[in-house]
């Protein structure tokens, strides 16, 4: 999103207010409406003058380390969707392509660490817009950054972030937007955490078995008992190899069919580095 050759990047956290409700009584996204109510949004941010363009944020991914005051896991409460979709965000970039006039807009997923605007990775489902102000940390290696938004005061609803890395084979849910597909639900368990290397530099990464895709990005992993264990990153694609021949008799090689997706998420403790953490209230 933060590319050399974007002119301007905006970024706002975009939500959507149900239009329809299905026949089971539960409220009906309308994919729609999220990009319709975002352009609006876009459009009085450009004229006010409220936005933050991709330079500014880019001079601020050198952080790395922030203080918090995390919210206190309840006891009493399990994972729910309906208790956690409210956390879960849109988080967009718009910007104006090099090589035509048009304003172009891609979305990923953020979810909520703090109810005064820091999130990961915004109106939330019950229709608010609020623009992203700063980078707070970051992590490049890992792919993750904390951001803070403009709330005007209105109090956001928070997930708590898990103390230590869920293990493998516990179960673990997804919210997030694949494809533009708006607070899609998912679920699996951790399968593996393995070692990436780049270089001298070694990373901790976690794989599930939940699914997702692309604008999943950023999307909070929750365990049962409603901790955020994980954050979606990306996937690579297994296929099964196979040759050919052709006319001629050479023999050519394709990738051939999909085996299996593997997921890849940022594990709790790579978030939690990024923190200085201090407790909330119960």
């Amino acid at each position: 999103m933060l590319g050399k050759r974007t002119i301007m990047t905006l970024f706002f956290l975009i939500g959507i207010l149900p239009i329809s409700v299905c026949a089971n009584d539960h409220p009906a996204i309308d994919d729609h409406a999220v990009l319709s109510g975002f352009t609006a949004f876009l459009n009085t941010a450009i004229k006010n003058g409220s936005a933050t363009e991709a330079k500014t944020l880019r001079g601020q991914l050198g952080r790395r380390k922030t203080s918090l005051i995390l919210p206190h896991k309840n006891k009493n409460e399990n994972f729910t969707y309906n208790k956690a979709v409210d956390s879960v965000a849109v988080l967009a970039a718009i910007y104006k392509c090099p090589n035509c006039r048009r304003i172009h807009n891609s979305t990923a997923t953020a979810w909520v660490i703090t109810s005064d605007g820091v999130m990961a990775s915004i109106a939330t489902r019950k229709g608010k817009f609020f623009p992203v102000t700063e980078i707070i940390a970051a992590n490049p290696a890992s792919d993750v950054a904390l951001f803070r938004v403009k709330t005007d005061s209105f109090s956001l609803s928070p997930l708590p972030l898990a103390t230590k890395d869920a293990p493998v084979s516990a179960a673990v849910n997804v919210i997030s937007h694949p494809d533009g597909r708006f607070f899609t639900y998912t679920s699996g368990n951790v399968s593996r955490y393995f070692k990436k290397k780049s270089g001298k530099l070694v990373t901790i990464w976690m794989s599930i078995t939940a699914d997702y895709a692309r604008g999943s990005s950023g999307g909070p992993v929750i365990d049962n008992s409603g901790m955020v264990v994980g954050m979606v990153a990306n996937t690579n694609t297994i296929y099964y190899k196979s040759e050919s021949k052709t006319t001629n008799g050479t023999k050519t090689k394709s990738n051939g069919n999909v085996q299996m997706v593997i997921k890849n998420c940022v594990p709790a403790h790579t978030l939690r580095a990024l923190i200085n953490a201090s407790p909330g209230k119960p």
